[in-house]
């Protein structure tokens, strides 16, 4: 029998990158999912979208890491997703966490904290060092404040959001990015620290918008973000050029999301002309909605 489980993809509104540093980031769980089923097999086997995939696949790795935790011998996965893998849209957490919660249903050990540890061990097979943000979004939903290491916080909307998302350019590998920004923070730590404390207090400013409803000073907020965030070289030729479509069509700000060098864009506005522009250019882009 077939066990199943889904789970959300994220956006990182402020604070990526600074979050591996215990600098608090606003995450938010997005409509887009992830979902598995898994049942016992005679042998392990993985299907993506429908399609087998190779036995070194590191997919196969993230899934023996994952089902360790429950003790279950061979398994038959199967996954899909819908949003863009690779993109900084936390498309690794959300099949972790779906997994995850398949398996605890397959073993009947539906606890949390064991569903975490499981994604968790998913997370850093593709990620080494993972800070946590992506797998909490895709369990809890919402609009979180995050800080490593700590529970995270609910961040109380004052309206439903709608967030512009466009898929710019090739992403980078996001241990790649993180250890280009820990080199910058070697080279340069006083500069790096006062960045730190930039993006903490935009953070901070950010919540009472949230709560508001204010969507004007978020924008100018995410702008200031990734200004930071660029000074890390984490931004593009894409990004910038998809942001500035989005300015053109009427976006109060806009930002690169994840772990920068490539991925997807984020912009705050009226979300029809700016995926119309976006999408007139080549991009593919679409609408994200976080519930109150």
């Amino acid at each position: 029998m077939k066990s199943t489980g889904s789970a959300r993809g994220k956006i990182i509104l402020l604070g990526e990158h600074a979050v591996v540093y215990g600098v608090p980031a606003l995450v938010a769980g997005i409509d887009r999912e992830a979902r598995a089923s898994v049942q016992r097999a005679s042998s392990t086997s993985i299907l993506l979208a429908g399609q087998p995939l190779e036995a070194n696949d590191a997919l196969f790795e993230a899934l023996s890491q994952a089902s360790d935790l429950y003790g279950l011998g061979p398994l038959e996965l199967e996954l899909e997703l819908d949003l863009p893998s690779g993109s900084g849209l936390g498309a690794s957490a959300a099949l972790g966490v779906a997994t995850a919660r398949a398996l605890a249903h397959l073993a009947d050990r539906l606890d949390e904290a064991t569903i975490w540890r499981a994604a968790m061990a998913w997370e850093r097979v593709f990620h080494k060092n993972p800070s946590g943000v992506d797998t909490t979004a895709a369990m809890r939903g919402g609009v979180l404040r995050y800080v490593r290491g700590e529970d995270p916080t609910p961040v109380r909307l004052g309206q439903s959001l709608e967030i512009s998302v466009c898929v710019a350019g090739p992403p980078a590998p996001t241990a790649a990015m993180v250890e280009s920004v820990a080199r910058l923070r070697d080279r340069r730590p006083e500069a790096f620290t006062k960045n730190l404390a930039a993006i903490a207090q935009l953070v901070e400013n950010a919540e009472p918008t949230l709560r508001s409803g204010d969507e004007r000073s978020l924008g100018r907020l995410m702008d200031l973000n990734h200004m930071l965030l660029s000074s890390w070289m984490l931004s593009t030729e894409e990004i910038e050029a998809a942001r500035e479509i989005a300015r053109g069509a009427g976006a109060f700000g806009s930002k690169l999301t994840g772990s920068g060098g490539g991925g997807a864009v984020l912009a705050v506005g009226p979300s029809a002309p700016i995926l119309d522009a976006w999408r007139a250019a080549g991009y593919v882009s679409f609408v994200a909605k976080i519930g109150t």
